[in-house]
């Protein structure tokens, strides 16, 4: 028995190991929360909370495409000063004067809201003043823009940071919420390595069917130079004029360009760059060459593509979207799209080497599967107790009755770890990571088995040549809780969170282990 209990220990030392290590070469200060989910807790009076409840009334027909004429930037926000208490391991931090404010745009429609923070002083939370907290609850796996963010950590990608959390309002738990940090003057003084007296003033957001062609806009970040668009209007000028990839070099970082192509393209993104011209930022650097930066990864491996088909688009989306090509994408709307045809169409040798090397370092089933079952067994007593229902019905956390129902269940998280689809519009999480990493291999004539072989090596690891043919095809082993019955309390899930927190399996997991 006691031989038992030894190994273990160390299985359970080695899965939450495992998880940490994963992030470890990258350069994040979300890195001191990885493994671990620290409580956040908001406190409003009983007037703020009823007004916070009476704003967050949104349906999206009636408010959004019809009130807003489709532009949820009108919709009113709730805001207002608090005091936040941040608890991790029983040690506290509190921040006082935090403006608070609903965050989002269309997820206003969801049922749950999420939320932007502002410090207020010289006050930092992981070295960041600007923070938001998101519920992605249209994710039943609770993991999909983790996973993303995670990638393009390790890719040594500029973008930002993803970690979880719960969070309270008051005294009442509102659910298992993302908590990220966000591309502001802040964000780029600190990514960029920049004085934190200096003023950025070339830092422009892109959301409206941008594609950098003349005559786009994009909204310059720093309020003193709102109307600073000379050098972003010039930026544009120089695209016009390009003629090859060495032309666009000149003054764009190509490199980050044509990963962020592969990113959308492997991830299947309709919210960004390529398809809408959207959720995106273009900073020119101190050297003057322009990074773009995407944001918002809510949506991804398939997940939102079968609603962009039907709803916008007004066509349903073959197989899932798992064959969707580059061209498919960059002509889905009638848009001039002078850069991409510039840097992939007439040429794909960079986009194909940036592709390659993205689907080495990350992007692959066998390193993709055993991360969606490291992130399950350690977030799992975190989505039973978040998926517990009120005595009305709902889920914790959620406010706007009149949004979007996005009630599910904790079995609909368990089968995160089942390749088989279940779903008529999305595709599994590990099905669009096998299919899309298959189709690329295809679609580039890229050797399935070298990039797995290289993908093992990057990793330290020895691929098992006589295994390599169905490593990317069979189903993990279920790290799951689909045994357990009866055992949804809240006083019971809290204390399978503690023990989480302090480096200890989920009962769930021990119970399949032993």
């Amino acid at each position: 028995m006691i031989k038992i209990t030894i190994l273990f220990t160390l299985f359970i030392s080695i899965v939450f190991a495992d998880l940490t290590d994963y992030l470890k070469s990258t350069k994040r200060t979300f890195n001191e929360i990885e493994g671990k989910v620290p409580r956040i807790t908001v406190e409003l009076s009983p007037l703020e909370y009823e007004s916070l409840v009476n704003i967050t009334q949104i349906e999206q027909v009636k408010d959004i495409i019809i009130g807003c004429n489709g532009d949820a930037s009108c919709l009113e926000d709730f805001e207002t000063k608090v005091k936040l208490t941040y608890e991790l391991n029983g040690e506290k931090k509190i921040f006082k004067k935090v403006t608070f404010k609903t965050g989002g745009k269309y997820s206003r429609a969801h049922d749950k809201v999420g939320f932007n923070l502002k410090l207020n002083g010289d006050d930092l939370l992981f070295d960041r003043k600007q923070i938001r907290l998101r519920a992605d609850p249209n994710d039943y796996t609770h993991m999909r823009s983790k996973i993303a963010y995670d990638l393009l950590n390790i890719w040594n990608i500029p973008s930002e940071q993803e970690n979880y959390c719960e969070l309270y309002i008051n005294d009442e738990y509102f659910g298992l919420y993302f908590i990220k940090d966000t591309v502001k003057s802040n964000w780029i003084k600190k990514t960029y390595n920049l004085p934190a007296d200096k003023e950025i003033e070339t830092l422009y957001y892109c959301n409206s069917k941008a594609k950098l062609n003349i005559g786009d806009q994009c909204l310059n970040q720093n309020d003193k130079t709102s109307n600073y668009t000379e050098p972003f209007e010039e930026l544009l000028e120089r695209i016009q004029v390009s003629e090859s990839i060495e032309d666009i070099e000149k003054f764009m970082n190509v490199d980050l360009l044509m990963k962020n192509f592969a990113i959308e393209f492997l991830f299947g993104s309709h919210d960004h760059f390529i398809i809408s011209g959207h959720n995106y930022f273009m900073y020119q650097r101190e050297d003057s060459i322009w990074d773009m930066i995407l944001v918002d990864f809510d949506s991804e491996f398939g997940s939102g593509i079968g609603t962009y088909f039907k709803y916008v688009l007004h066509k349903d989306v073959e197989n899932y979207g798992y064959k969707l090509s580059m061209e498919d994408m960059r002509h889905m709307k009638n848009i001039e799209n002078r850069i991409f045809d510039i840097t992939y169409s007439k040429d794909k040798t960079a986009f194909k080497k940036a592709l390659r090397e993205i689907m080495i370092t990350g992007f692959n089933p066998d390193a993709l599967f055993k991360r969606i079952e490291e992130l399950k067994a350690f977030i799992a007593p975190y989505v039973k107790k978040a998926t517990t229902p009120r005595p009305d019905g709902r889920l914790p956390g959620v406010i706007n009755l009149a949004g979007d129902d996005t009630t599910h269940t904790y079995e609909d998280f368990d089968v995160v770890s089942v390749i088989e689809n279940n779903d008529e519009t999305v595709p599994s999480l590990k099905s669009w990571i096998q299919n899309r990493f298959e189709f690329a291999c295809e679609e580039y004539g890229f050797d399935k088995k070298e990039i797995l072989k290289e993908a093992a090596k990057f990793r330290g690891e020895k691929l098992d040549e006589s295994e390599q043919e169905t490593s990317s095809s069979e189903e993990e082993v279920e790290v799951s809780s689909s045994e357990e019955t009866d055992d949804s309390s809240n006083e019971e899930t809290d204390n399978e969170i503690k023990k989480s927190n302090n480096g200890q399996c989920s009962k769930s997991l021990e119970k399949e282990l032993l």
